[in-house]
């Protein structure tokens, strides 16, 4: 694999609002609690919970926590972006012990990409293995590239999504993947190759057939608020079985000029409730089992 000089820019999608906000230094000090024992107070047996969200990228972690509990959302997975992120997270999962989950990975929308980096992120997988939950956020590059190229993504960026989801099976770890419109197909691919059994297509774009084939490998694909104002959104809640849906902000990537955040998961269920004329516990209820079913219990 031929790396080069790192670019650690996101690329347009990224770059704006409110999802580099500034990076305030983790107060010591662990959280009470247990990965197993209350985490939300007056919160449901199967509780809503965050599929997708960037917890280093806001400045009061703790703060983001405490309004997702009391909106009733008892769990999220935070998901990296680098190996700094690595190790935030890392240090949010030990200080809020059984309310964060946390994946390790590079966010492919890079243009260039550095070895050392790629390797770094994998050995702190490999080191921390017992405490993460996924790999992720992993995938391919699209809003980077120019418009001529994004049909056929770097082949340097798909070496790296190789290694990563290599290093998923062998650590039997799920995989998040930022993988739309053409790089979902593309990903999907990589997927079989490696033998993945368990993935996860965050906030998907992808052609109905696309889309057919993700659900029949029985991955998962997350709506996003944007299900409260976009059509495309609603269109795919209705095409993805529930058995297979799950929840995510993305936070802090900002809707209708707001950076979201977990605490905004139930008007997301509910939203999905009414288009699909369910009770919301019954939406509540399968979406945390998904999360189950995804993280292999770890939930």
């Amino acid at each position: 694999m031929v790396m080069r000089q790192t670019d650690t820019a996101f690329g347009p999608r990224q770059m704006t609002g409110a999802f580099f906000a500034p990076e305030a230094p983790l107060p010591g000090g662990e959280e009470k609690g247990s990965p197993t024992g209350d985490r939300c107070g007056d919160c449901p047996a199967s509780p809503w919970w965050d599929a997708h969200v960037h917890l280093d990228r806001y400045s009061d972690p703790k703060a983001v926590l405490a309004r997702a509990r009391a909106a009733g959302v008892a769990f999220l997975l935070a998901v990296a972006t680098d190996a700094a992120s690595c190790r935030r997270l890392l240090a949010l999962k030990r200080r809020f012990p059984g309310r964060v989950g946390i994946a390790f990975g590079l966010h492919p929308e890079r243009k260039i990409w550095n070895r050392d980096e790629v390797e770094s992120v994998l050995e702190l997988l490999e080191a921390h293995a017992d405490e993460v939950d996924a790999v992720g956020e992993v995938g391919l590059p699209h809003y980077i590239l120019p418009e001529t190229e994004r049909a056929r993504p770097p082949w340097e960026a798909v070496e790296v999504l190789d290694a990563f989801l290599d290093a998923a099976v062998r650590l039997g770890k799920p995989v998040l993947l930022h993988a739309v419109y053409h790089g979902a197909s593309i990903a999907l691919e990589r997927l079989r190759r490696a033998g993945v059994a368990r993935a996860h297509f965050h906030w998907l774009k992808a052609e109905p057939d696309v889309l057919a084939r993700i659900l029949s490998e029985g991955y998962f694909v997350s709506v996003t608020p944007d299900v409260l104002v976009r059509a495309r959104d609603r269109d795919l809640v209705r095409r993805v079985p529930l058995a297979q849906l799950l929840l995510e902000t993305d936070g802090p990537w900002p809707f209708d000029g707001q950076p979201a955040e977990p605490a905004w998961i139930p008007r997301v269920g509910a939203a999905v409730a009414a288009l699909l004329g369910l009770d919301e516990a019954a939406v509540r209820r399968t979406v945390w089992e998904n999360g189950r079913r995804l993280l292999n219990g770890r939930i």
